[in-house]
């Protein structure tokens, strides 16, 4: 599929927005680690668009997509160390290494 990659990344920015909001309260401002953490994984977003080699992870169903943002904020917000974030990745897609080494790899230090 020829915009295979750009569907998923613009299912990816939905599903990131909708599982962070999806119990929010009636608050304008979005908390600051939340805005941190949309404007992170949207230059991952933005890097995968832009790097012809990234491997889509097959996130087909919303409860993997759902999964897959979870996870990448748990990386992010160091609930998880990127070693966990990687082989909780693998355990789930152990054909997408590469995928979860390019989102580890963009992590802040």
């Amino acid at each position: 599929m020829k915009y295979s990659k750009e569907i998923f990344i613009g299912f990816a920015v939905i599903v990131t927005v909708f599982i962070l909001f999806m119990d929010a309260s009636n608050n304008v401002e979005e908390p600051k680690e939340v805005t941190a953490f949309n404007n992170w994984a949207f230059s991952v977003i933005d890097d995968a668009k832009a790097d012809s080699s990234y491997v889509r992870i097959p996130l087909d169903s919303k409860a993997d997509q759902r999964w897959f943002m979870e996870t990448m904020y748990k990386v992010w917000d160091k609930e998880i160390t990127i070693e966990e974030f990687i082989k909780i990745g693998l355990e789930k897609f152990p054909n997408n290494k590469e995928s979860f080494e390019f989102v580890a790899d963009r992590l802040p230090r």
